[in-house]
């Protein structure tokens, strides 16, 4: 039987388009499954070590409060025995002086870090962009435009 319009060639051709845009739609919901598979591993691992963490964590938290305790009050006797020796030798406004600093270094130190944590959050905003063009060109390359 011939087909001079082309009918039987066009139906071929859209069920072939059907078949192979059906197989990338099985890949893609694989490779989504596989993504969201690790994901839940990596949530379960993290719980686990948490649990571990936690059976753990009673027994060792007086250790770390004694040990920072033990920080704290080796830097407070440091720093009187800074302040005795810059007094004795430079006088009382030299220490004033080094307050002075110390309070710009904390400053400058909270404004980084302010900084660093405005630039993870554009940095995230952006990826989020990307994945969300990402998802609209698999969109588009999947299904297509039909207008």
């Amino acid at each position: 039987m011939s087909d001079p319009l082309g009918f039987l060639e066009g139906a071929k051709s859209l069920s072939s388009s059907i078949d192979s845009a059906r197989g990338v739609s099985k890949e893609l919901s694989t490779s989504i499954a596989n993504v969201q598979k690790e994901a839940t591993d990596l949530a379960q691992e993290r719980a686990k070590e948490r649990a571990k963490a936690q059976r753990f964590h009673v027994d060792q938290t007086i250790l770390k409060a004694f040990d920072e305790f033990k920080i704290i009050e080796q830097v407070k006797q440091l720093e009187a025995e800074m302040k005795a020796e810059v007094i004795r030798n430079y006088g009382p406004k030299a220490w004033d002086d080094i307050q002075v600093i110390k309070a710009r270094l904390l400053k400058e130190k909270k404004e980084n870090e302010k900084l660093f944590n405005e630039d993870l959050h554009k940095i995230k905003r952006v990826q989020l962009y990307c994945f969300l063009v990402a998802a609209l060109v698999a969109w588009y390359v999947v299904w297509g435009y039909k207008g």
